[in-house]
């Protein structure tokens, strides 16, 4: 089968080699995950034979309400083993992705801005056609990744993600694309992926607030803001809207380029309609420059 399909799509041995090492990691993975909880069971027996009722609730209750990031896990190995047990033929198989860039997959209302529907129309990718099957490798590749991430409790860049593996990706914007599809998949914001970016814009003024790892950021010592509204910037401005329930005035340029700038904050974008709650911010105000500020 291997061999038909290189013939047909010109996919050299590398190809199938890392189809095998994703199904070896998950295989391990699976294993590692059914021990220890093994062990943590009969290890809880041997030494707790007696608890008191309180200690039985709390325990019941801990197991029935795993924690956010147990279920990203849970999301993650359950599609990794769904399509290793569809896909034992010997082709590379396919798994289907909410499709982010059709309209019809969402629906928009003033208050909330751009969402995705709850059951949008899927796309597929993989079944040994040209181009997507490559696409596929590097969603499973990626999805290992961030599995290992979560489960060790650590954190990669963007960058450094792909600077691991630029052979495999050649471009950054092939990540990023990934990354996004994963948490679209995965029904949660990228930041809980465990994989960081780096803003490009910039924050100033009177406010000092507490990053998770306890330094203290001080926007006092920032002068501007610039750019495109990327995802930082969006999460953060709807974080300060949510929590301080400020009002939240743009400053764009009266031109085409100003008016898609300020709907992205307020709306939302097509591609990210399925995290739409943690970026959008619809009360924003566009405070100018308006058309009627400037004089012909």
């Amino acid at each position: 089968m291997a061999c038909k399909f290189q013939e047909r799509y010109g996919t050299d041995e590398t190809f199938w080699i890392n189809i095998d090492k994703l199904h070896r990691i998950f295989v391990c993975f699976s294993k590692e995950d059914t021990s220890e909880k093994n062990l943590k069971i009969q290890d809880e027996k041997d030494q707790n034979s007696v608890i008191d009722s309180s200690q039985f609730y709390q325990n019941e209750f801990a197991s029935k309400c795993p924690t956010e990031r147990e279920i990203i896990l849970q999301k993650i190995e359950e599609i990794l083993k769904q399509y290793f047990i569809k896909n034992t033929a010997g082709d590379i198989g396919s798994i289907q992705l909410p499709n982010r860039r059709l309209w019809k997959n969402t629906s928009f209302k003033v208050e909330r801005g751009i969402k995705m529907i709850e059951n949008p129309v899927l796309k597929t990718v993989g079944s040994q056609r040209k181009g997507s099957d490559a696409k596929l490798i590097k969603l499973l590749h990626v999805l290992t990744k961030v599995h290992k991430l979560i489960k060790t409790n650590s954190y990669r860049t963007k960058r450094e993600l792909f600077y691991e593996d630029v052979n495999l990706f050649k471009k950054q914007s092939v990540l990023d694309d990934i990354l996004d599809d994963i948490a679209c998949l995965l029904k949660t914001p990228k930041v809980k992926l465990h994989v960081l970016t780096t803003s490009k814009g910039c924050i100033a003024g009177n406010l000092r607030y507490r990053e998770v790892d306890g330094s203290y950021i001080d926007c006092n010592e920032t002068n501007q803001g610039k750019g495109f509204p990327d995802v930082n910037t969006r999460e953060m401005l709807r974080k300060l809207w949510d929590v301080l329930r400020i009002p939240i005035l743009g400053l764009m340029d009266a031109d085409p380029y100003g008016v898609e700038i300020l709907s992205i904050y307020k709306y939302g974008s097509i591609a990210m309609s399925f995290d739409v709650e943690k970026l959008a911010v619809p009360e924003i105000r566009w405070l100018g420059l308006l058309p009627s500020d400037i004089e012909k």
